[in-house]
């Protein structure tokens, strides 16, 4: 009885719940401009904007069109695009933009995988699908900078 009048009193205060240790008891419209502002500070890294012009601005996933490099310009690759973004207690960001495409649409010309593992060493997960990830970590005072990019060979990197 003690726990259901706890949780009923917390509820009628209005105090915020399912937010994890690293957010801290931040409000959603914090925690949103906090992401924004992590995002924002990477695309405005020389050179990043135009590569990472298919991804959303914002926190999510989208479909996207995957240009093909190199030689190939021409190479239009249907796939997703997602952005994500974790707030550490810091007041650090780590940022990250995966695309995904249909091993059917472009597979590399046989190549495996593209920088090893995962930046946290974690091996990929086998799938239908392929995919390239970029990785960025921005200061609390908004610099950012990569830390990695791992995945299956993407399309903007065919030569």
């Amino acid at each position: 009885m003690r726990v259901l009048v706890t949780v009923v009193v917390l509820a009628a205060l209005g105090a915020p719940a399912g937010f994890g240790a690293r957010s801290g008891a931040q409000r959603p419209q914090a925690i949103t401009q906090r992401q924004d502002a992590a995002i924002h500070a990477v695309l405005r890294l020389k050179n990043a904007g135009r590569l990472l012009a298919i991804f959303p601005s914002h926190v999510g996933s989208r479909r996207c069109v995957i240009h093909g490099g190199g030689p190939y310009p021409g190479i239009r690759v249907a796939g997703v695009c997602s952005t994500r973004v974790t707030l550490e207690g810091d007041g650090s960001a780590r940022v990250g933009f995966t695309e995904r495409w249909p091993k059917k649409l472009f597979h590399g010309q046989g190549r495996e995988r593209y920088g090893g593992k995962g930046c946290d060493g974690l091996p990929a997960r086998p799938s239908r699908k392929l995919s390239f990830a970029w990785e960025f970590r921005v200061t609390p005072n908004g610099h950012a900078r990569p830390t990695c990019q791992y995945g299956d060979f993407p399309p903007q990197h065919m030569m």
